[in-house]
C-alpha cells in the first residue's frame, strides 16, 4: 500500500523558501498530486507541475531515464519540492535542473533539503571516474529487460572506448549483478541497462561502473562539470 504523503506535506511547508516550486513525484505517488496541490494552494505557495517526459506518462512524474517533467519548468521555479523515497530521484531533479530540491519522505514522514548531498555525490562520481581510468579492459553493460536494451549507445560507447586505446566488449545479460561480471575478466564497466545501476547500485561491484556520460568524460571527450544524468533516448535502441 501507497503511504499517505500529505501529512509529511503540511510538516514540510515552514522550510519551504521558494517564491515558486516544482511538484515532482514518481508513479508510486502520484495519485497525491492534487491533494498536494490543494495543500499548496491553501497555503498561499505558488507552484508549477510539468509536463511528462517522453517515457512518463503523468504530469510532474519523473523516471530514472526521463527528467523532461521537471526540465520543462525549471527556468519558471526557485526549487522543487519531491514526494517519494530514496536519494536518486532528487539528486537526478537537481543535477538535471541546477535547482535546490526539498525531498518528502511519506515513509518516514519527515522533509530534508538535498542541497547539502549534491556535492558529495559529485566527488564521489569523479572518485569512480577516476578509479576506472587506470583499466585498460571495459565491458559495456546492456540488458534484455524492457527498455534497457540500449544496444546502439553501446555499441556507440564501445567505438569511442577502442579509439581511445583501450578494450571494450558489449556484454548482453537478463539481471547485471556482480556474481555474472566475476565472470568476466575485465577491469571495469560502463552501463547502457538502467541509469540507476552505476548510481544506486555502484556499492554492489567490487569494479569500476560508469555511466556513459562518465565513460566520456574518462577518454577526454566530455567536460565533468556540469555533470549530465543518463537519460534514456529513442537513439539508443
Amino acid at each position: 500500500m501507497t503511504a499517505d504523503p500529505l501529512g509529511a506535506v503540511e510538516k514540510a511547508l515552514p522550510k519551504l523558501n521558494f517564491k515558486r516550486l516544482g511538484l515532482a513525484t514518481t508513479v508510486q505517488h502520484i495519485e497525491f498530486l492534487p491533494k498536494i496541490a490543494k495543500i499548496l494552494r491553501s497555503s498561499g505557495i505558488k507552484f508549477l507541475v510539468g509536463k511528462p517526459g517522453s517515457r512518463a506518462r503523468y504530469p510532474g512524474q519523473i523516471l530514472g531515464c526521463d527528467w523532461g517533467s521537471v526540465k520543462s519548468i525549471s527556468d519558471r521555479v526557485d526549487g522543487f519540492l519531491y514526494i517519494g523515497t530514496g536519494k536518486f530521484h532528487p539528486l537526478g531533479i537537481s543535477l538535471a535542473t541546477g535547482k535546490e530540491v526539498m525531498t518528502v519522505n511519506p515513509i518516514a514522514g519527515n522533509c530534508e533539503n538535498l542541497t547539502f548531498n549534491l556535492g558529495d555525490f559529485l566527488r564521489q562520481r569523479r572518485a569512480m571516474i577516476s578509479r576506472a581510468a587506470a583499466s585498460e579492459k571495459f565491458g559495456i553493460l546492456v540488458s534484455s529487460k524492457p527498455g534497457q536494451a540500449r544496444l546502439k549507445l553501446a555499441a556507440r560507447l564501445a567505438g569511442a572506448l577502442r579509439r581511445a586505446g583501450l578494450t571494450a566488449h558489449i556484454l548482453v545479460l537478463d539481471e547485471i549483478s556482480q556474481e555474472k561480471l566475476d565472470d568476466f575478466k575485465l577491469d571495469g564497466f560502463v552501463c547502457a541497462a538502467c541509469p540507476r545501476i552505476p548510481i544506486d547500485d555502484a556499492g554492489r561491484f567490487s569494479k569500476p561502473i560508469l555511466t556513459p556520460f562518465e565513460a566520456r568524460v574518462m577518454i577526454g571527450k566530455e567536460k565533468f562539470e556540469p555533470y549530465k544524468l543518463d537519460e534514456v533516448k529513442s537513439s539508443d535502441f
